[in-house]
């Protein structure tokens, strides 16, 4: 029946099972995500500068200092890593596929995995290896949030299982999200 009744929400209908339905919101939150991680470091430091953290000794404005410096790499890290998967998320699918909400998904648990790997290795790693170096850094971190010190610890072993964890990360979500697409591969290349 080719009557307007029953085809008014054909052009609907094709927008979903085209799967931009999927790719365009969630490229959408890619930007997003990427935009918040540029503007974070910023957030801090104007946070910081409220909380007058350069009236306080030389030992701990020269920590934040640093501690700023790495946030704000990996910011941009972060930033870059993000925008760069939004412009692949169009490729996840293609007309005609049959599955097309799963690869959207797939992509998304992967670049998540991608971006919260790379800030725990870098962020971990910096920490770690700046504790090692500022040996009164506990003191410093159990100064501005009480208990920090025995919760967070720092030193060379802990930047070097931030890397490991952060690799883990990257490593399990990046194999999650290929499980999911070879299914999808499979099932999309089954019925042709």
């Amino acid at each position: 029946m080719n009557n307007k009744f029953f085809t008014l929400i054909r052009p609907y209908l094709g927008y979903i099972d085209s799967g931009k339905m999927f790719r365009e919101p969630i490229g959408s939150v890619y930007i997003i995500l990427a935009i918040l991680n540029l503007v974070f470091p910023i957030y801090v430091l104007i946070k910081a500068i409220k909380n007058h953290i350069f009236q306080e000794s030389t030992e701990i404005v020269s920590v934040f200092i640093v501690f700023w410096i790495i946030l704000g790499l990996t910011g941009w890290i972060s930033f870059q890593l993000w925008w760069d998967r939004n412009e692949k998320i169009n490729k996840t699918s293609k007309e005609g596929d049959d599955f097309t909400a799963i690869p959207v998904y797939s992509h998304f648990i992967q670049t998540l995995g991608e971006w919260f790997g790379t800030y725990i290795a870098i962020i971990g790693f910096f920490f770690g290896i700046g504790t090692a170096i500022v040996k009164k850094s506990d003191l410093i971190i159990g100064q501005s949030i009480p208990g920090a010190s025995a919760l967070i610890g720092g030193g060379v072993a802990y930047g070097l299982l931030s890397l490991l964890a952060g690799y883990l990360i990257i490593f399990l979500s990046r194999a999650a999200a290929e499980m999911l697409r070879a299914v999808v591969s499979i099932a999309n290349n089954t019925r042709k």
